[in-house]
């Protein structure tokens, strides 16, 4: 069962994300400008407290109010951009919110001062567009929740190329808005290798240095990126850093690259946080999986044609679905009573078959498979701590004498 522990990194705070929509005249405008430079654009509104960990700041200057946005990293400290505070004289700390422009019953608010603001020493100005970082010091310690959830940080030594980044905020969404999006917005898009990003545009080449991350403009639903008010939020990437493995291959062995060419693997994002399931595809239009991984999930992705789950092979082929497209067996009563366990996922679109992806055959009710000689193959990403902390890199394979009674009965479907 997929645990409930908030399994998401910061890799980047800054004002900039680089995309590939990005004007090539565009820069980064001045402290409190009001052209857009870096809101969710072309984004969707998230499911209410979707980033848990997402910190909104009404800033005060000598000159005007403005917004950023920052990251709760623990307790006390909330993490943000450096060029956010430099003009700032006090600020609103806002917590748990889901509409940024009313007081929530989830929300939580604390006031800060200059004597809180502690931006990193290395800060050039945006001019130079390194170090951008800062921390609030918050005056009272704030206790996680349901809707506020402190985010685990990545190491220096994780880039995250090809995987999908997030960026959550309120920031404008379109030119000539003048204040910020009520609802948490986000988008989902590939993080670029830092060369990859140089190439993008010419004027990049001397920006981009090796505290820096990229993510792409570029997606499905086309053009994509941040805009004023969006300032100093996470990029995010789920899957990292989930501390409790509950269920795992033991003792197995690393599978032939596609030896289970219909197994898939299911990434979740929940209320709470990122988990990882496994499934089947069952038709072109259908994954078959566990109704308990999807009781609670908002959204997910499925990939097919796996070896290592970890990278984009050239082989996978993913696609994101929504809540629309989980089907959970209407007999499912929970995991105390563990029956009627099973949920589709509508794909929203066809799979094909090829070398890499199969559909696998169900069997029919009356199947038992007891006393069988053959041993049953049960295939599972292996959640080993020692090799990747949420699934093993790899598919395992364990061999396992079938009992005539299992917690999974597809023919019940």
């Amino acid at each position: 069962m997929p645990n409930t522990m908030w399994s998401i990194c910061i890799c980047l705070v800054l004002v900039l994300t680089f995309v590939e929509s990005f004007p090539q005249n565009g820069g980064i405008s001045q402290y409190f400008s009001t052209k857009p430079e870096v809101s969710i654009i072309n984004g969707e509104v998230c499911t209410p407290h979707c980033m848990p960990f997402i910190v909104g700041i009404n800033l005060e200057t000598a000159y005007v109010s403005d917004f950023c946005s920052g990251s709760l990293i623990s307790p006390n400290y909330v993490l943000t951009a450096a060029h956010c505070l430099e003009r700032a004289i006090q600020a609103e700390v806002v917590f748990g919110a889901h509409n940024i422009t009313e007081n929530e019953p989830t929300q939580i608010r604390q006031r800060v001062t200059t004597d809180d603001f502690i931006i990193y020493p290395g800060w050039r100005g945006e001019k130079v567009l390194t170090h951008d970082l800062a921390l609030i010091r918050l005056p009272q310690s704030v206790t996680e929740n349901e809707y506020i959830k402190v985010v685990k940080l990545a190491t220096g030594s994780n880039r995250f190329v090809d995987r999908t980044g997030s960026v959550g905020g309120w920031g404008i969404t379109k030119n000539g808005q003048t204040t910020i999006t009520p609802l948490l917005r986000y988008i989902d898009a590939a993080i670029m290798s830092n060369k990859a990003c140089r190439l993008v545009d010419s004027s990049y080449r001397n920006i981009i240095g090796p505290t820096h991350l990229c993510l792409s403009g570029t997606t499905s639903r086309g053009q994509v990126g941040t805009c004023i008010g969006d300032s100093g939020g996470p990029l995010s990437v789920s899957g990292y850093f989930s501390t409790k493995p509950e269920v795992s291959i033991i003792n197995g062995e690393v599978c032939t690259p596609h030896c289970m060419p219909f197994i898939v693997g299911i990434n979740l994002e929940t209320t709470y946080g990122s988990d990882f399931c496994s499934g089947s595809l069952i038709s072109p239009n259908y994954v078959l999986t566990a109704a308990h991984c999807l009781e609670i999930a908002i959204k997910a992705e499925v990939v097919f044609g796996a070896h290592d789950i970890t990278v984009n092979e050239p082989t996978q082929v993913r696609q994101w679905v929504k809540t629309d497209d989980f089907i959970i067996h209407p007999g499912w009563r929970g995991e105390k009573v563990l029956t009627h366990d099973l949920a589709l996922i509508r794909l929203p679109q066809p799979v094909a078959e090829n070398g890499y992806i199969k559909i696998v055959k169900l069997a029919t009710g009356t199947n038992r498979f007891v006393d069988k000689i053959e041993n049953l193959l049960k295939f599972k990403w292996r959640l080993d701590a020692t090799i990747y902390p949420d699934a093993s890199q790899l598919v395992n394979s364990s061999r396992q004498n079938h009992m005539p009674y299992t917690d999974i009965g597809v023919e019940e479907l």
